[in-house]
């Protein structure tokens, strides 16, 4: 298995989710099924560019063999913390939402995490 490819895939789609985030932080609200407020979108935007930050970062230090395994591991923490809020947020998104949201982080996380350890 190819954990640096693994290592890319999951910043790739960091950066699309990020870039969504902070160019159309209504729509990216609408697909959890939030409301978008001023403050919503504030927030949004702020966590798209956290994301779009971490999957740069990675991108960069895995093509060019500087320090890959901190910053996967970064985006894999980052990946815990929204499984968690997923978590304490479960009561206002509804059992399907909450249960696909901290799926998906929590899995992020560990194939995160796996492909850090294995990373050179």
């Amino acid at each position: 298995m190819d954990y640096r490819q693994i290592a890319r895939f999951l910043a790739a789609g960091r950066a699309v989710v990020g870039l969504a985030s902070l160019v159309a932080p209504t729509m990216a609200l609408r697909s959890v099924g939030a409301a978008s407020d001023t403050g919503a979108r504030l927030i949004t935007r702020a966590f798209g560019g956290r994301e779009l930050m971490l999957a740069l970062g990675a991108l960069r230090s895995l093509d060019h063999d500087e320090h890959s395994q901190a910053w996967v591991r970064a985006g894999a923490g980052a990946d815990v913390i929204d499984a968690a809020a997923v978590v304490l947020g479960a009561r206002g998104l509804g059992v399907t939402r909450s249960v696909a949201g901290a799926t998906v982080a929590t899995a992020a996380a560990v194939a995160g995490l796996r492909a850090a350890d294995r990373l050179d």
